[in-house]
């Protein structure tokens, strides 16, 4: 996808700039084109290469070609108001605040998870100061309260709901009716029972083992490989077939050996498989702190967070809410497996839907714009 032009001198029309890099912020951006499109504004969309398709539109710019940065492409274009997806790392997403911020154009920045709310606006050049948007929008009003208690000035914060999750339950509601196509990943598992493994990239993270570290801090006790190993062996004991399959995050490149340890396990990697619909007919869902774990239960996966060995904090924002189950050593994941199995597979979105999945959550971020 290439931009399709910039035309400041146009007045007809505000000029709306949004700007994402990683996968959550991606999927909420993406769910507020169709109202901003509705409402009239000329819509610009900054963002990787890699996660451009999630966007319908072709007015897109890749991070990849950007010349002379995001500051230079901003003072081109002359938005009206910015809209960010939000990262713990430096970003252009983070870039934008800034320059918004320092340029005095109304900036609102999204935030798609329920922790690390003041790290993902840390300025680099001084890692005790922090440079806020004009407003942030937050899943709901318990993200609100810790993002407050993190230090986040509470007059700009508002729980808006997200529009990525309000799209996704509905997706789940839509497929009582009339269920996705089944994935040709999964063609022939008839008599298995299929597990999906939603994998992460902990190991370049947080490390690989003790004493370890990466960007995000130390080592948390796990990776995704010494996690999915954990899975297979568990399986190996288990009575019956499995089909297990190993989802991997976007940015993930380093994939683990999928030899089974026996012939009852057939292994398939699926990178490229859309991930809702492969959720959808799987029998369950594994993962260890992810968003998908949340996507996964809202359109009514029978879903799990296993976490063998944690160390610091338990963040999967699922198991937090009280909408996924929290495993954490080979014993409890058994136990699970064995019951989840045992059970007539159905799909039940939870009910009534939750509030930071409320339709109009795209209408409210966009409110903040205004």
């Amino acid at each position: 996808m290439e931009h399709a032009g910039i035309s400041p001198d146009r007045e007809d029309k505000r000029r709306l700039l949004l700007c994402a890099s990683d996968a959550g912020g991606v999927s909420n951006i993406a769910a507020l084109c169709g109202p901003a499109k509705a409402k009239g504004f000329e819509i610009h969309t900054v963002t990787c290469r890699l996660l451009a398709p999630l966007f319908e539109d072709s007015n897109i710019l890749l991070i990849e070609n950007l010349a002379g940065g995001i500051e230079r492409f901003i003072r081109d274009l002359r938005p009206e108001v910015i809209i960010c997806g939000t990262t713990s790392y430096d970003s252009p997403d983070r870039e934008a605040i800034f320059f918004a911020r320092k340029n005095g154009v109304p900036c609102v920045a999204i935030i798609d998870e329920w922790y690390n709310h003041l790290l993902r606006f840390s300025n680099r050049r001084d890692a005790k100061a922090h440079l806020f948007p004009n407003a942030i929008a937050v899943p709901d009003e318990f993200a609100r309260s810790e993002a407050i208690a993190e230090g986040i000035p509470q007059e700009i914060l508002h729980a808006t709901g997200s529009p990525s999750l309000a799209r996704i339950a509905g997706l789940g509601e839509e497929w009582r009716e009339l269920p996705p196509a089944v994935p040709g990943t999964l063609a022939g598992t008839k008599d298995a029972t299929v597990i999906t493994f939603l994998s992460e990239t902990h190991s370049l993270d947080y490390g690989r083992s003790p004493g370890d570290a990466g960007p995000l801090g130390p080592f948390i006790g796990y990776t995704e490989q010494s996690v999915c190993r954990t899975i297979l062996a568990v399986l190996d004991l288990l009575p019956g077939k499995f089909l297990f399959v190993y989802r991997p995050h976007p940015a993930e490149s380093d994939f683990p050996d999928l030899t089974g340890p026996s012939k009852k396990i057939e292994l398939r990697l699926a990178p490229d498989v859309p991930l809702h619909s492969l959720c959808y007919h799987s029998d369950l869902v594994l993962g260890m702190r992810s968003m998908a774990i949340l996507e996964a239960r809202l359109i009514g996966c029978r879903v799990a967070s296993f976490q063998p060995g944690l160390c610091g904090p338990q963040v999967c924002t699922a198991v937090r809410l009280g909408l996924a189950p929290f495993l954490e050593d080979a014993f409890s994941l058994s136990e699970w497996i064995a019951e989840s199995v045992a059970k007539k597979r159905r799909h039940e979105p939870p009910s009534p839907r939750p509030d930071f999945a409320n339709s109009d959550a795209a209408e409210k971020i966009l409110r903040l714009a205004a």
